[in-house]
């Protein structure tokens, strides 16, 4: 469960069943005073976050991906790596 920014976790985080998103300080204010006093609130939130996480963001699912980017990674590296000294001059 979370209360978040939208610029994140608009794609995983599910408004209303697996979190709070806000827009505004405003709307962080009320959702957190929300969360504050509303024990319920909190529970169903969690449960619901924590069952989206068991069913979808297990390493198992994502993991042929995950290597397919590390040898991308690898296969370009000398590539990368002079694009990023030329960005950030001070590191290298």
């Amino acid at each position: 469960m979370a209360l978040a920014s939208p610029t994140v976790y608009e794609a995983t985080l599910r408004d209303g069943e697996t979190g709070l998103l806000f827009r505004d300080s405003g709307t962080f204010e009320r959702q957190l005073a929300a969360l504050l006093d509303q024990p319920a609130l909190r529970e169903r939130l969690a449960l619901a976050a924590h069952e989206y996480a068991r069913r979808h963001q297990m390493l198992a699912d994502h993991i042929g991906r995950q290597a397919e980017w590390y040898r991308w990674l690898a296969e370009n590296r000398a590539e990368l790596t002079a694009k990023l000294a030329a960005r950030t001059t001070e590191l290298f």
